[in-house]
C-alpha cells in the first residue's frame, strides 16, 4: 500500500470516527432550568476573562469586563466549578443544581504573581497545573509577549531560561530556536501538541507565524520523544492557538523604525505591521468562534550602505479562526485552520526580477493549517481525544543570482518546493484516585518535493544570418534545460505511547514509554535511498513536593532524529559565485539520545513579596550524532555540506537558572540564564563540523533580565536585557583579519572567528485609557538601545551569508497603539 493510499484511507476513516462519535453522542444540551451566576473578584477588584469551567464535563465561558459570568442550563446534581486565570491560583467550589433553580456563587481568588498554578499541558499530553508537572514547562503568554512587543513568535520566546533564537542567513534571514544549545532540527514544534510542523516550515516558521495568533507558547526542555515522537531531542515548543470564551475584540497598528541613529547606514527603514482579533460564544455557551489576522511589511535595511540588504524585506499576511461546538455536556468538536502567506527576499536590486539581480534570496510561502478535534468526557473526568491535522507548504523560491554581474546563468537558480504534512491520533487519559494513565496511537507522515524547474539557456543560442543577410540571435534554437529534482522524500511514522502517574504521599513517580515504526524514502536518490527502523523510547521521572512551596525533580528520557532532511537542508546560502546546498548521505542513519535533568524549584509568597527561584541542571549524550562534512567546490562553485554520523556522539551539559521577584503586584523582576558545554565525544576532523570539537554557533553563556513597573494612572514601562557570551563561528569570505587568518582562508576557504559578548537592553512605556468603553493604549519603545550588534559584516555580492551572529536587529525605535476590551 502506497503513502497516497494510506492518507486516503486515513482521512475517510477519521471523519468517519469523528461522526460516529458525534452521533452517538448527546446531540443537544437539555434545557434544564439550573442556571450557575456569579462575580469572580480579588482584593475588592471585579476580574474579567477568568475561565470559569464544570469539571468533568465540556462546559464552560469567562467573565465579562465586570467580572461576572453565566453558566445556563447545567446538568442536575452535585457539580464542581473551577475558576482559573493567568497570575492568579486556581479555585474550587462544589453546588447542588436543581431544576429551574438559580445558584449564586461567586469566588475570590488569591494571586499567585509567580503563575506556579498555570495550567500546562505539554508535560505529559494531559491539562495540569505547572507545579504538578514531571518536568518544568516554561509558558509565553501573551502578557510577556505585549511587554517586549513581540509581533511573531520568534520575538517572544528568547525570554525563557535555556532558549535562545539567531539569525543564520545574512540575505533571507532565516533562523533557528536553541534548546539547552543544541539547533534548531534538535526541537519537535508543536501545534496544539500535534507535531506536523515540518522541516520545510522551520527553516521560517517561527519569524512568520504572528504573536497574536497564540494563546500561550510552552516550553519543554529535555527529551520529549517518549510522548512526541522523533525531533524532540532538545524539547517542545507547543504553539496553542487562541480558544473562544467570551465576547471579545483587539486590533492594533506598530511601526519600527530600524537602524535609528546608526552611522554610515543605508538610512532608518520603517516596518509595519496592523493585527487584529476577535471572539464570540453563543448565549448558551454551546459554541463559539476566534477570528484573528495580521499583515506586515518591512522594507530593507542595509547596515553598511553597500547596497546589499542585512534584514530581508518581508511581505506577510495571515487570517485564521477557530471553531467549537459542545455536544451535550461532555462533548466538543473544535475545528481550526490558519493561512499564511509571506514574500521575503534578500540582496540586491529590488526593483528588479530576481536573476538580475546581483545576489537574491527571495522565497515565498503559502502555507494552510487546518485541524479538526473531538474530545469526549467519559467516568468522572477521563478525556477521551481524536485529532486530525494537516499542513501544506507551497514554496517558490530563488536563491542564487548573477554574481557580481558574471554570466552564471542565473535562471537555474529557481525552485518549487511542496510539502503536506499530517498527523492522526488518538488519545485516552484516564484519572484514578492516586493515579493517572494515558495512552494513545498517533500516525504521522510527510510528503515533500523539491524540484529545480527548466529553463532556457540563452547564451546558447546560435548567431544566423536573416533574410536579409544580417546576424540574428536564433533564441528558438537555445538548449533547453530540463527541470530536475531535488528531493522527493516520504515519510511516514506509526507510534504507541503509555504513561502512568502514581502518587505516593509528597511523590509522584511517572514512567512512559514510546514505539514508533519509522520510513524514510527519498524518490530522488540514485541509490534509492530507504531508511526504516522500530525505536522504543523510554522516559522516566520522579516528582517530590516535601513541602507545597518547593518541587524537586529527577528526569531521564531518550531522544531520536530519523535520517530525513531537515530545516537546514531545506535552505540554501549564497555567497555571490557560491553556493554552499546541505544534503544528507545515503548511509544515514538515525541520532538517538539519552538525556538526565535534575531541578529544584522553590516558590513562596510572603505578605508583599512573591519569590521564586528555579535551578536545573541538563546532561544530553548523542549517539551518532549529525554532523557536517565539507566537499570541496565543484565546476561551477557549489559546495557541499553532507550529513553523516559521528560514531563516538557528542555531550550536552549544564545549568539553567531562573529568579522570579515581585515585591508587589505593580513590580515584578524575572532573571534567567544559562551556563553550557556541548562539544563532540572526540576531535573530529577537519573536514567535519569545520574540524571543531565544540559546538558551533553555541555560546556558554546567555540569559535575560526582564522588569515590568505598573507606574500608575494607566502609565507602564517595561525593560529588557539579552545577554549572548561568546562563541565560534566559521567564516567563509576573503577578508582576513591578519596573515594568519589569512593563510588558513587560502588554504581551507574558511577559518574559525571567536565573536564578542552582546548587551541587547530594550524598554517600552505605554499609557492605557478608557474611551467609551474601549481600552485604547499608545506605547512607544526602544530594542537594542546600545545598538549591541554585529560589526563587521560581509559586503559587496560575494559576501559569505552565513557569516552572521548576535542580536537579531539593530538599534529599533517603535510606536503603536491597540483598541479593545482585552486587557
Amino acid at each position: 500500500m502506497n503513502i497516497k493510499m494510506i492518507f486516503k484511507w486515513l482521512v475517510v476513516s477519521t471523519t468517519l470516527i469523528l461522526v460516529s462519535f458525534c452521533a452517538v453522542a448527546v446531540p443537544s444540551r437539555a434545557k434544564t432550568g439550573a442556571h450557575v451566576t456569579g462575580h469572580v473578584s480579588c482584593n475588592g477588584r471585579m476580574l474579567p476573562f477568568v475561565t470559569i469551567t464544570v469539571r468533568g464535563t465540556t462546559i464552560g465561558t469567562a467573565t465579562d469586563r465586570q467580572g461576572y459570568y453565566r453558566l445556563p442550563d447545567l446538568p442536575l446534581g452535585e457539580q464542581t466549578i473551577v475558576a482559573n486565570s493567568i497570575g492568579y491560583r486556581i479555585a474550587t467550589k462544589q453546588v447542588t443544581t436543581k431544576p429551574n433553580e438559580s445558584v449564586v456563587l461567586d469566588f475570590e481568588l488569591e494571586e499567585d504573581l509567580l503563575n506556579v498554578d498555570a495550567v500546562v499541558v505539554t508535560d505529559d499530553k494531559d491539562a495540569i497545573s505547572r507545579r504538578e508537572a514531571s518536568t518544568i514547562v516554561n509558558s509565553v503568554t501573551p502578557k510577556l509577549m505585549v511587554q517586549n512587543n513581540a509581533r511573531s513568535i520568534s520575538e517572544g520566546l528568547p525570554y525563557i531560561p535555556g532558549v535562545r533564537m539567531e539569525n543564520n542567513c545574512q540575505n533571507c534571514g532565516f533562523n533557528q530556536v536553541r534548546l539547552n544549545g543544541m539547533e534548531g532540527e534538535y526541537t519537535q514544534t508543536l501545534v496544539d501538541g500535534h507535531p506536523i510542523f515540518s522541516g520545510l516550515m522551520g527553516v521560517y516558521g517561527l519569524e512568520f507565524i504572528p504573536a497574536n495568533m497564540i494563546e500561550r507558547i510552552e516550553v519543554q526542555r529535555g527529551g520529549g520523544s517518549a510522548l512526541y515522537g522523533s525531533n524532540a531531542v532538545a524539547g517542545t515548543v507547543n504553539l496553542i492557538l487562541q480558544d473562544p470564551m467570551v465576547n471579545t475584540f483587539q486590533a492594533g497598528f506598530n511601526t519600527d523604525f530600524i537602524g535609528v541613529g546608526i552611522q554610515g547606514s543605508g538610512g532608518v527603514k520603517p516596518d509595519y505591521s496592523a493585527s487584529f482579533n476577535s471572539s464570540n460564544v453563543t448565549d448558551n455557551n454551546k459554541a463559539g468562534i476566534a477570528v484573528y489576522g495580521n499583515v506586515r511589511y518591512r522594507t530593507p535595511f542595509d547596515l553598511n550602505n553597500d547596497g546589499y540588504s542585512e534584514l530581508p524585506r518581508l511581505k506577510n499576511a495571515t487570517v485564521g479562526t477557530r471553531l467549537f461546538h459542545r455536544i451535550g455536556d461532555r462533548g466538543k468538536l473544535s475545528l481550526s485552520y490558519f493561512h499564511i502567506t509571506e514574500e521575503r527576499r534578500g540582496g540586491n536590486r529590488f526593483d528588479r526580477p530576481y536573476h538580475e539581480a546581483n545576489v537574491a534570496e527571495a522565497p515565498h510561502h503559502n502555507v494552510n493549517v487546518p485541524s479538526l478535534v473531538y474530545t469526549q468526557m467519559l467516568r468522572e473526568s477521563d478525556l477521551l481525544t481524536l485529532n486530525a491535522s494537516f499542513q501544506h507548504v507551497d514554496r517558490e523560491s530563488y536563491y542564487g543570482g548573477k554574481a557580481n554581474g558574471k554570466d552564471a546563468h542565473p535562471l537555474k537558480d529557481y525552485g518549487l518546493t511542496t510539502d503536506l504534512s499530517f498527523n492522526f491520533g488518538a488519545q485516552y487519559a484516564a484519572h484514578f484516585t492516586q493515579s493517572t494513565l494515558v495512552g494513545g496511537l498517533d500516525f504521522t507522515g510527510e510528503k515533500l518535493k523539491d524540484i529545480k524547474p527548466g529553463y532556457t539557456d540563452y547564451s546558447t543560442a546560435p548567431i544566423l544570418k536573416d533574410k536579409n543577410g544580417n546576424d540574428s540571435l536564433a533564441v528558438d534554437k537555445a538548449k533547453e534545460i530540463g527541470s530536475l529534482t531535488v528531493a522527493n522524500q516520504i515519510t511516514a511514522t506509526v507510534g504507541a505511547f503509555a504513561q502512568y502517574s502514581h502518587h505516593i504521599g509528597w511523590a509522584t513517580l511517572t514512567g512512559g514509554f514510546r514505539i514508533d515504526r519509522y520510513s524514510v524514502e527519498d524518490l530522488a536518490s540514485k541509490t534509492g535511498f530507504h531508511n526504516t527502523g522500530i525505536v522504543p523510547v523510554p522516559r522516566v521521572s520522579i516528582l517530590l513536593s516535601p513541602i507545597p512551596e518547593l518541587q524537586l525533580r529527577a528526569n531521564y528520557s531518550m531522544g531520536y532524529r530519523k535520517p530525513q532532511m531537515y530545516n537546514e537542508e531545506l535552505h540554501v546560502e549564497v555567497a555571490g559565485a557560491k553556493q554552499i546546498v546541505q544534503r544528507v548521505a545515503s548511509d544515514l542513519r538515525r541520532e538517538t539520545s539519552h538525556s538526565a535533568m535534575l531541578s529544584a524549584d522553590y516558590n513562596r509568597q510572603f505578605h508583599h513579596l512573591a519569590l521564586g527561584v528555579l535551578a536545573e541542571g541538563f546532561y544530553t549524550r548523542l549517539k551518532d550524532a549529525f554532523i557536517n562534512k565539507r566537499h570541496n567546490a565543484d565546476e561551477e562553485g557549489t559546495v557541499l555540506l553532507e550529513r553523516m554520523n559521528f560514531a563516538d556522539g557528542a555531550t550536552i551539559y549544564g545549568v539553567n537558572l531562573e529568579v522570579n521577584v515581585a515585591p508587589s503586584r505593580d513590580l515584578a523582576f524575572k532573571l534567567g540564564g544559562t551556563f553550557q558545554k556541548s562539544q563532540y565525544a572526540k576531535d573530529v576532523p577537519e573536514e567535519l563540523n569545520s574540524g571543531q570539537r565544540d559546538f558551533l554557533r553555541t555560546p556558554s553563556l546567555y540569559g535575560f533580565l526582564l522588569g515590568d513597573w505598573k507606574i500608575g494612572a494607566g502609565f507602564k514601562l517595561n525593560a529588557s536585557f539579552n545577554l549572548t557570551g561568546p562563541m565560534d563561528v566559521v567564516y567563509e569570505g576573503k577578508v582576513a583579519r591578519n596573515p594568519e587568518e589569512k593563510k588558513v582562508l587560502e588554504e581551507n576557504d574558511f577559518s574559525i572567528r571567536r565573536t564578542p559578548s552582546f548587551f541587547d537592553l530594550g524598554a517600552k512605556l505605554s499609557y492605557t485609557f478608557n474611551v467609551f468603553g474601549v481600552d485604547l493604549t499608545l506605547y512607544t519603545g526602544v530594542r537594542n538601545v546600545l545598538n549591541s550588534f554585529q560589526k563587521d559584516f560581509e559586503t559587496g555580492a560575494e559576501r559569505a551569508s552565513s557569516y552572521v551572529y548576535g542580536p537579531m536587529l539593530p538599534r529599533t525605535v517603535y510606536c503603536g497603539l491597540t483598541m479593545g476590551n482585552i486587557f
